[in-house]
């Protein structure tokens, strides 16, 4: 069990917690900035917390996650900004739980990106999104069946206008 704390601006040092009951704390003064296509979190074991007061980015062409969660039974608590291609990528389907205060945003930079992704491991999620914050981009559930979300924020999904892509 590890506990790190980030106060500071970081550029491409991801944070690997892979630890069971790792926690990981960005405070309002911190950020983790990745511009090279890594997670700016990449949280593979069991039972971590992570909490994001200051600001998580990860951007590279489309590629890019802010928070990759692979193991199970992990909490993440954003009262600050995660933005990313793919904001948050819950890859597990074992009762992960993501919190978005009244401060809080988690966000998609591509236009039509998927701010959430609940995607599971081919088998149905137990997954919880709690907003009371922001959220910009799609919400997106696969292999869903017993995954919650409770929205008393703001989830709003942009459009790209005609003629602003290519459709081939």
């Amino acid at each position: 069990m590890t506990t790190t704390v980030i106060n500071t601006y970081e550029l491409d040092v991801p944070q690997n917690l892979t630890g069971v009951g790792d926690d990981l704390l960005v405070t309002q003064a911190g950020s983790l900035v990745e511009d090279n296509g890594s997670p700016g979190v990449d949280s593979t074991g069991n039972s971590e917390s992570i909490t994001i007061d200051g600001l998580v980015y990860s951007a590279s062409g489309g590629l890019a996650t802010a928070v990759s969660i692979t193991g199970l039974d992990t909490a993440l608590f954003v009262n600050g900004q995660v933005e990313g291609d793919t904001g948050v990528d819950v890859a597990s389907g074992g009762a992960v739980q993501i919190s978005v205060g009244s401060q809080g945003s988690i966000a998609s930079v591509d236009l039509a990106g998927t701010a959430v992704l609940f995607q599971g491991s081919g088998s149905s999620t137990v997954d919880t999104l709690n907003n009371a914050g922001d959220i910009s981009g799609q919400v997106e559930v696969e292999h869903g069946g017993n995954d919650v979300i409770n929205n008393t924020g703001t989830i709003s999904v942009r459009v790209p206008s005609p003629g602003s892509y290519a459709v081939n």
